[in-house]
């Protein structure tokens, strides 16, 4: 156990007691207690694509075909000459 010391503007260094990197849901209880729970977050963004079931099953296929070495070259469209820009 450590024990730590506000300061006057009630901040306290955890650092040495925590991950690094890490994010944590903070909560208080009426009594004053501290906690503090790791959590994962993920943003908007990644939730609608795990939210969209298609997309999802297309992304797992082609994470397969790379796992066993099928992949499919992805076909781009011609770039402009010079003469034609």
């Amino acid at each position: 156990m450590t024990l730590v010391h506000t300061d006057d503007r009630r901040r306290v260094s955890l650092g040495k007691a925590l991950e690094a990197n890490r994010d944590y849901r903070v909560s208080v209880s009426p009594h004053g207690t501290v906690t503090l729970e790791p959590v994962t977050t993920i943003s908007d963004y990644e939730r609608s694509i795990l939210a969209n079931s298609a997309l999802m099953s297309r992304l797992e296929a082609a994470a397969a075909d790379i796992d066993r070495g099928a992949t499919t070259p992805v076909s781009r469209r011609p770039r402009k000459t010079r003469s034609e820009a």
